[in-house]
């Protein structure tokens, strides 16, 4: 009798005991899959559009809209990279350009132009600043206004990919709504600010994060660089991100240095964490790319960049004292004011109910730090059984990255900081639900269960994120 051998350490292919119509099925079941998913998103992105567009023309005007509507025409003098505009200049130096690339981009698609008003002057009142020609028509301030709807959206959408893929479509579409109907994302998704751009790249970043940690492919670290040099070009705090995701590199390659020897130092043994190490790199490149003032001198300016919005936020705090943060202590403390008190979803729902389903609900109280808290929680035991090298380790480690650079940072409470925060949140309220639902169904799946004998299969344990398979995961 001839045994059959397989090299050591080789898959096993088990198709042959697989019965033939479920191996039919599988191409059916993806397609399902995928047709399941499509709807899910096409939901969220409509919902939460319909829910910003019929916020651009009641929410308030803010000063700071004049300014990315004034510098819309950066998109046009980019392809003039030598040009006075991207000369050592105030406004130059005053924001990196993603936001003010979206917003001309924006206003050209919908054939406004890109030099409609100046920049508005706090040291004069608003009646002044209209006669000078600060304050934008109608029709721009609203096209620059339904740009922002439209990524606010999308933001929406990558959050419920993020939370679905650390746990399933329902903690997915959870994440989603909790988001769309959040008070501050409405405000921001219906004011011409760059503070959606940050978000979607970040949001980004995490479903990237993901599908690297699953597969280490060029592709996902090319994109995870991508999205981390836009958001750089809009904010500059995603590019500390980078670092994080380098130093996590390193720690990788040391890792398996010490496990492996020798062995470890071939291509499929590192290249995730040499993928990993290569994040500030095209992140760096991203952001020179965007952002013709860095040509010249790339750190030096870079350099100047730091130091000019160092001074921008003390010089926040003098004029406006009752926003001053003075440590990351009170940074937290903030948080609790403005995502939880001033503005909650939960509440927010509740209000909805008493104005339109007339529910008599006279004190609508907010529930959104608990919900997040239980979402942590839960996290961090996902991130213990799957292990720190998981992908919905990576995911963690960039969304604590995140908020502890929110927090560091906040020198000033200004409410458009805190949207990095609120996406964290969401997508921790999506984690909370997914478990949730997970926890009940196994429960249910335990008492519906008839009596079976010693060697039948049981229903996964609750609580288990090894239990969360690909047909839930998305």
């Amino acid at each position: 009798m001839v045994r059959e051998t397989r090299p050591e350490g080789a898959a096993v292919d088990n198709r042959a005991s697989i019965p033939l119509h479920e191996t039919r099925s599988r191409p059916h079941s993806r397609h399902l899959q995928w047709v399941i998913n499509t709807m899910i998103v096409v939901f969220l992105f409509t919902v939460s559009f319909a829910i910003n567009e019929s916020n651009i023309e009641a929410t308030a005007m803010h000063p700071d809209e004049t300014r990315w509507l004034n510098r819309a025409y950066y998109i046009a003098d980019f392809a003039d990279p030598y040009s006075d505009t991207w000369q050592d200049y105030y406004l130059t130096r005053g924001q990196p350009p993603g936001g003010s690339y979206l917003i001309g981009l924006g206003l050209l698609m919908q054939g406004q132009p890109l030099d409609s008003n100046g920049v508005w002057d706090f040291h004069h009142s608003a009646a002044w600043n209209e006669t000078a020609g600060a304050v934008p028509s109608d029709d721009v301030l609203l096209a620059g206004r339904r740009t922002n709807a439209v990524v606010g959206a999308l933001v929406v959408v990558f959050a419920y990919a993020a939370a679905s893929m650390l746990t399933n479509r329902i903690g997915g579409i959870a994440a989603g709504l909790f988001l769309a109907y959040h008070p501050l994302h409405i405000t921001l998704s219906t004011q011409a600010l760059s503070d959606e751009l940050l978000a979607l790249s970040l949001a980004v970043t995490f479903v990237a994060a993901f599908k690297f940690a699953k597969t280490p492919t060029f592709g996902w670290a090319l994109l995870m660089g991508i999205a981390l040099g836009v958001g750089g070009a809009t904010k500059l705090a995603p590019l500390a991100l980078s670092f994080v995701l380098a130093a996590c590199g390193l720690l990788w390659l040391a890792w398996r240095r010490r496990q492996s020897g020798r062995e470890a130092m071939r291509w499929s043994s590192t290249r995730f964490g040499a993928f990993l190490l290569l994040q500030p790199v095209i992140s760096g490149f991203v952001f020179v790319a965007m952002y013709p003032y860095l040509w010249v001198s790339p750190i030096r300016h870079s350099l100047n960049l730091l130091d000019f919005r160092r001074a921008e936020m003390a010089s926040q705090a003098r004029i406006w004292p009752w926003a001053h943060v003075d440590n990351p202590r009170e940074a937290f403390m903030r948080y609790g004011e403005q995502l939880h008190d001033a503005a909650s979803t939960t509440k927010h729902v509740q209000v909805w109910m008493n104005d339109f389903l007339g529910f008599a609900i006279r004190n609508p109280v907010s529930f959104d730090f608990m919900i997040v808290a239980v979402g942590a929680i839960l996290l961090l035991r996902i991130v213990i059984e799957r292990g720190l090298w998981s992908p919905q380790a990576m995911v963690a480690l960039l969304m604590a990255a995140e908020v502890g650079a929110v927090t560091v940072g906040l020198g000033v409470d200004f409410y458009r900081y805190y949207l990095p925060v609120l996406l964290v949140n969401s997508i921790l309220v999506g984690v909370a639900c997914g478990m949730t639902t997970t926890w009940l169904r196994d429960v249910w799946m335990r008492n519906r269960a008839p009596a079976t004998s010693p060697g039948a299969p049981v229903p996964a344990a609750a609580w288990n994120s090894r239990g969360i398979g690909s047909e839930r995961a998305s």
